[in-house]
């Protein structure tokens, strides 16, 4: 397999960041109804996946600040959509975790963002589904290695770690 230059590679994403806000993210915004913002929505996501995280944990994982996690994770205790819980071995430690109604706002918010697409799904053809599909698993692979402590983050996922919003 030849080799990818840096340079390339880095433009071929940029390239790739753009297509994706036009095609994929701003659609799954507007299908946010105005209930949540998008960063909200990650967050909860994130929450739902990875259930009693400590504020850090969950500010790293935002590519955020803590103050910046806590004032998110406010807003989503106001809405119900997540609670805090006391660490059972140090009460000193917060944590926090996705209530029923926030995942059930996940649950709904996917499905609306599924349905908006299915019939642009349907008109591709099987092999070109395909491909999409294997680009899409190349891509959740490898993409937790990039960020702060991308190397770490992705070590410690467990190879085929099922999450149902991630």
């Amino acid at each position: 397999m030849a080799d990818v230059s840096s340079e390339l590679l880095a433009k071929s994403i940029f390239t790739f960041l753009v297509i994706s806000h036009e095609k994929l993210i701003r659609p799954f915004e507007d299908c946010l109804s105005g209930l949540l913002s998008p960063l909200q929505l990650n967050a909860l996501a994130i929450i739902a996946n990875y259930p009693l995280m400590n504020m850090s944990e969950l500010a790293d994982r935002l590519s955020t600040t803590k103050q910046q996690a806590t004032q998110i994770v406010n807003r989503l205790v106001e809405l119900e959509l997540v609670e805090r819980r006391f660490d059972l071995m140090d009460r000193r430690v917060i944590k926090v975790a996705a209530t029923e109604r926030g995942t059930n706002t996940l649950d709904e918010n996917v499905r609306k963002f599924c349905e908006r697409f299915y019939q642009e799904l349907a008109a591709l053809e099987p092999s070109q589904q395909a491909r999409l599909r294997d680009a899409i698993l190349v891509l959740n692979e490898l993409l937790p290695h990039f960020g702060p402590q991308g190397a770490v983050r992705a070590a410690l996922a467990p190879p085929g770690a099922a999450r149902k919003y991630l």
